[in-house]
């Protein structure tokens, strides 16, 4: 591996050696993270870019392991609503440096209202520890090198579901999440390997249209990111039927569908545009559960990632495609991660997210 995303894609092959290793250690650590915290009315996952997007990605399979509403909220939003949280909520801020500035704002703001903070990250001296009443400590150890998150990105998603496990009310909880991380670990070089088959038989060039349902919808948006991070390419968000009314009217045959299905019953709202697509000679691939939901959308059998039995990890299963995808996509266009070397694009970037101290 040689060029400037020889440590992007290491991290992208890494994922699997964090699914092999299980979950047992991390729900251990949530466990005693929420040891002797009064059972929360409700859990409130906040988080920018990639963690926002893993928290709207395990919103609801958290909600129903842990027995609790939960929702994804940004924390600028927290900030702007006093009434987000409410007696009883515990909010759960992941920040991977634990300095991003709006998640240590709003934790800070929340505990001030005498609301509970768990804080989840990789430094156990990082700013967002000091507005939280516990904190567990993500498995992942950031470089000096900035580069689009993948292995972070996977190490949040895990520890939210590894607190649901620990809030479970049923005894022995973390067995759930620990039975899907093996074969999701086993399933991964070969999503990989076809993600990269896949990437080299659409252009580079292609508009991307990214169209998901459901829980999928945050790991599209995370898709975009990952196209912005890699080549500076910009990509549509959308739902299938409201595709079909909007951007369906912007697409043409340099466009490419991007389909991302969790379910053959999901499958049936992808084919009209599918079909929709064709019609106007633009291309369509996907990312899908099954062989069956990709003949139920339309898809061609050899144009498809098939995931496979991902249980409360489907959202991950999904998510690493697409970030072989932007990889070898920046591969193809010879960008930079980021897109951008300009010292005063970085700083502006740096400074958005980490504030100016």
């Amino acid at each position: 591996m040689t060029g400037p995303f020889t440590r992007m894609e290491a991290e992208i092959l890494s994922q699997r050696l964090l699914l092999e290793a299980g979950v047992g250690d991390l729900v251990s650590a949530a466990r005693a993270a929420v040891d002797g915290l009064p059972r929360p009315a409700r859990l409130v996952l906040t988080g920018c870019g990639d963690s926002i997007c893993s928290a709207g990605a395990v919103a609801r399979s958290l909600a129903e392991r842990a027995g609790l509403p939960a929702i994804a909220v940004s924390p600028l939003t927290i900030l702007r609503t006093e009434a987000c949280l409410q007696e009883g909520d515990l909010l759960v801020a992941l920040s991977v440096s634990g300095r991003t500035a709006r998640v240590v704002e709003a934790a800070g703001s929340v505990r001030k209202a005498g609301r509970r903070v768990l804080a989840l990250t990789c430094g156990k001296d990082a700013p967002i520890t000091r507005e939280a009443e516990r904190t567990l400590v993500l498995p992942y150890a950031p470089g000096k090198e900035i580069l689009p998150g993948t292995l972070s990105f996977t190490a949040g998603l895990l520890t939210f579901l590894a607190v649901a496990e620990a809030l479970s009310p049923d005894e022995g909880g973390g067995e759930d999440l620990a039975a899907a991380s093996r074969p999701a670990a086993a399933r991964l070089l070969a999503l990989i390997s076809r993600a990269r088959e896949l990437a080299a038989a659409v252009s580079p060039d292609a508009a991307l249209h990214l169209l998901a349902l459901g829980d999928l919808v945050p790991i599209a948006d995370y898709g975009r990111m990952k196209l912005l991070e890699c080549c500076a390419r910009d990509a549509v968000v959308s739902d299938p039927e409201e595709w079909c009314h909007g951007p369906f009217f912007v697409a043409g045959s340099g466009s490419l569908l991007t389909c991302l299905i969790a379910s053959q019953d999901d499958a049936s709202f992808f084919a009209p545009a599918v079909a929709a697509a064709a019609r106007i000679g633009a291309g369509a691939i996907g990312v899908v559960d099954s062989a069956e939901s990709a003949a139920r959308a339309g898809l061609s059998p050899d144009r498809v990632v098939v995931v496979e039995g991902g249980g409360p990890l489907t959202p991950l299963l999904c998510a690493v495609p697409l970030q072989v995808l932007a990889m070898e996509r920046a591969r193809r266009l010879g960008t930079v991660p980021f897109g951008f070397s300009d010292a005063q694009r970085r700083s502006a970037n740096h400074g958005a997210i980490y504030g100016r101290e």
